[in-house]
């Protein structure tokens, strides 16, 4: 019977990876090694900010909570509270691209290639 572990392999990836630290409304945090999908499946669900703000931003209290290690989950709402629109709005594929392995943008070193008619893709 075929079997494959996807936990251990995951637990695998996320060990041979830097951990995942950043910084939200000044508070410096840091990243569990792997992030539980059901965090990204509640934050989903999460109401509007046009229609619910007060239930959008518990959301994504409860999805930092979920995102951060033990330690400094009680750190968190503070975090949110002292943070600014961008951030907010920044750091959700920001951490996205960190836990998949692919950051969402180039590095800064990185080349731009042209089109394919030869203009710049910028």
């Amino acid at each position: 019977m075929p079997f494959r572990d996807f936990t251990a392999e995951a637990a695998e990836r996320a060990r041979e990876r830097d951990p995942i630290e950043f910084t939200l409304g000044g508070v410096r945090l840091r990243g569990r090694d792997i992030l539980p999908f059901g965090a990204v499946l509640d934050l989903a669900d999460a109401p509007n900010e046009k229609d619910d703000v007060a239930g959008a931003m518990r959301a994504f209290i409860r999805f930092f909570e979920e995102v951060v290690v033990d330690d400094q989950t009680h750190l968190v709402e503070e975090a949110v509270r002292g943070s600014d629109f961008y951030e907010r709005h920044d750091i959700i594929p920001w951490l996205s691209g960190e836990y998949a392995g692919r950051p969402t943008h180039p590095s800064s070193g990185s080349a731009v290639s042209p089109l394919p008619d030869g203009r710049a893709s910028s």
